[in-house]
């Protein structure tokens, strides 16, 4: 029987959504601060906060090239009735992680002939670029200047379409929830940059790096959530996800 109505959005999730929007209205206070107020003279500031952030680009990256990593946020199985008590689990054909189903092909993208998730390598991508950036701003004398409003708002909007880009409409391509989800990485390094440009403190750099984390667990929740809606909505019977 085919359903109609959307899987509930749990209170974790819709916490995470809170704060991950929290933080990104607490970045723009942040960023018109005077800078003065709350600057430190910690000398490692700058190559200490991009050794960790660009460690999380590099662990981001390696975890969305590689299928296996991403494939333990979604647990794809088919079963059989549930009338035989010895139910037997049968093995579903996975593409870019995704089970091979027409309602799935918008989160997909080929290359070459080669089937990749539309979102993991765009936020790869995005990663590569934002590694480039920790490069030239944190280890670099690359700056965005004392008030880098234009960048925070650039990176904001960024992080904003990348979260929500599993729920908003139009994002029904594989090449917009690429481009989303590289936006993403990318507006996740801007506002930590501009922030830093704004500040120049140690506390506060730490804070939107955590923040990042944060974005990146409540993108991960709300892509989970936007799968179970999907499959929700599905008319098969052999097939199920079984999100933990």
């Amino acid at each position: 029987m085919l359903k109609t109505e959307d899987p509930p959005i749990g209170s974790i999730l819709i916490f995470l959504i809170f704060v991950s929007l929290f933080g990104l209205a607490l970045s723009f206070v942040f960023v018109t601060t005077p800078g003065g107020t709350l600057s430190d003279d910690f000398i490692m500031r700058k190559p200490l906060v991009g050794s960790i952030f660009g460690a999380l680009c590099i662990l981001g990256t390696f975890a969305a090239i590689y299928p296996s990593s991403c494939s333990h946020v979604f647990d794809y199985e088919k079963s059989k009735q549930h009338q035989d008590q010895t139910r037997k689990l049968q093995t579903i054909n996975i593409q870019g992680h995704h089970p091979i189903c027409k309602i799935y092909y918008p989160h997909i993208m080929r290359v070459r002939n080669k089937i990749f998730c539309a979102t993991c390598t765009g936020f790869s991508v995005g990663a590569i670029i934002a590694l480039i950036g920790v490069g030239l701003f944190f280890f670099g004398p690359f700056s965005f200047g004392t008030k880098p409003l234009i960048v925070i708002i650039i990176g904001a909007s960024a992080v904003s379409i990348g979260l929500l880009h599993s729920i908003l409409p139009g994002f029904r391509v594989g090449l917009s929830r690429f481009i989303a989800s590289a936006f993403f990485a990318v507006g996740s390094f801007l506002i930590l940059a501009s922030v830093e440009d704004a500040l120049h403190n140690t506390s506060i750099d730490f804070f939107f790096v955590l923040l990042s984390v944060l974005w990146l667990m409540t993108d991960t929740a709300l892509s989970r959530w936007d799968h179970r809606r999907i499959c929700s909505k599905c008319a098969s019977q052999s097939c199920c996800v079984n999100i933990n």
